[in-house]
C-alpha cells in the first residue's frame, strides 16, 4: 500500500471504498490491522483507520447514505 501524495511517511490520506468491511480485509492481507473500530458519521460515512507493518496508517470510507 503506497501512501497519498503530500502525505506524511507515518499516515496518509483516506480513500473512499465501495465496501469497507472488504477493503478492511484486503488490506489485512498485507499485515495492515484495524485501529480501533469502524464507525459510522450521521448515517452517511462508515469509516476505520488501519496501520500496517511499517507504521503507516491510513483511513478507508465508504459512502452509504
Amino acid at each position: 500500500m503506497t501512501c497519498a501524495a503530500g502525505a506524511s511517511s507515518r499516515e496518509s490520506g483516506g480513500s473512499d471504498v465501495g465496501d469497507l468491511h472488504a477493503a478492511v480485509d484486503a488490506v489485512a492481507a498485507d499485515g495492515y490491522g484495524l485501529v480501533g473500530g469502524i464507525g459510522e458519521y450521521e448515517n452517511s460515512v462508515r469509516m476505520a483507520y488501519v496501520r500496517g507493518p511499517e507504521g503507516i496508517t491510513v483511513s478507508r470510507f465508504e459512502q452509504i447514505g
